[in-house]
């Protein structure tokens, strides 16, 4: 939350800092300290690297914030090796200029390779079953009731057995900040339970589509799809948001065989998406999802 403040006083959106915003507890010497022979109770206080000029003069007292927490909402299933995207959403309508989170999670099943927001980058680090993540931006994130913040893509690793769970659990330090960068109240993010697929893909199916692959990706303007098709078949190609909702969908008629196609994300925003492909030959049909981020 403090470096959404640096970022709002460099750009001018702000001319002073709120007073107490950094304190520094004396790390020796017990409680007190000496002052002309007698010893007297006292933090001492700083000044952030943006106050430039000297303007933020302390007050008594130390900044508190509140309370971050994670609750599992809804139940998704999978199995070691795939890759699954996992959305962090807000219990209420809620206004966001910046995150400072730490979560923890079994590290023995899952493996996190990025964190995405639909504005925006943050940076994160993930080891040892904690992740820790910083977000902030000058123009703050509108969201409602249900609504995603953020949504983490990882492997599920090969030691994720039936009877494993993968919950994700809010820590201290974390906090999460209006658009002004000061601290809002309780908030709870809800984020589904990942548990083991018992339902293993029949080897012996037919299958219609294979070698899906997206580049480039990250995508500028345009991107292409190459891909294998097993049986002539109808193939619709839809990029998806991360709510769900349909950017835009193609519809191609093609026979078996190697194929590559190039796909418009000239409109497309920044952010992350899903690409769905759905090939249907007579009463066959196979669905896979691909990742897809927008620069």
């Amino acid at each position: 939350t403090d470096a959404l403040k640096v970022k709002r006083r460099f750009v001018g959106f702000d001319t002073s800092f709120a007073r107490g915003n950094w304190t520094f507890e004396k790390i020796t010497g017990g409680d007190t300290i000496i002052v002309n022979g007698a010893h007297v109770t006292q933090n001492f206080y700083g000044l952030c690297v943006g106050d430039v000029n000297g303007s933020n003069v302390p007050g008594t007292g130390e900044k508190s914030g509140g309370m971050v927490y994670s609750s599992p909402k809804g139940e998704t299933t999978t199995q070691p090796g795939k890759e699954i995207f996992i959305p962090f959403m807000v219990s209420q309508d809620i206004t966001i200029g910046a995150v400072s989170l730490t979560l923890e999670y079994p590290s023995e099943g899952f493996r996190i390779h990025s964190v995405h927001f639909s504005e925006g980058t943050p940076l994160f680090k993930a080891e040892n079953g904690r992740m820790v993540l910083v977000w902030a931006e000058t123009t703050p994130l509108q969201l409602k009731t249900g609504e995603i913040l953020f949504t983490i893509a990882g492997t599920i690793q090969p030691d994720f057995v039936p009877g494993n769970v993968i919950t994700f659990r809010a820590v201290a330090p974390s906090e999460i900040a209006d658009a002004t960068g000061e601290s809002l109240g309780n908030v709870d993010l809800l984020s589904p339970t990942i548990t083991y697929q018992n339902e293993v893909p029949d080897p012996t199916a037919v299958h219609l589509i294979e070698h899906v692959w997206i580049y480039p990706n990250p995508a500028g303007g345009e991107v292409f799809v190459d891909f294998n098709l097993l049986l002539p078949s109808e193939l619709t190609i839809q990029i998806m948001d991360a709510l769900g909702s349909i950017m835009s969908s193609s519809l191609f008629n093609l026979q078996k065989g190697i194929h590559h196609l190039k796909l418009s994300t000239e409109t497309l925003f920044p952010g992350l998406y899903v690409v769905r492909f759905q090939a249907s030959s007579g009463t066959l049909r196979e669905i896979h999802f691909k990742k897809l981020i927008k620069n």
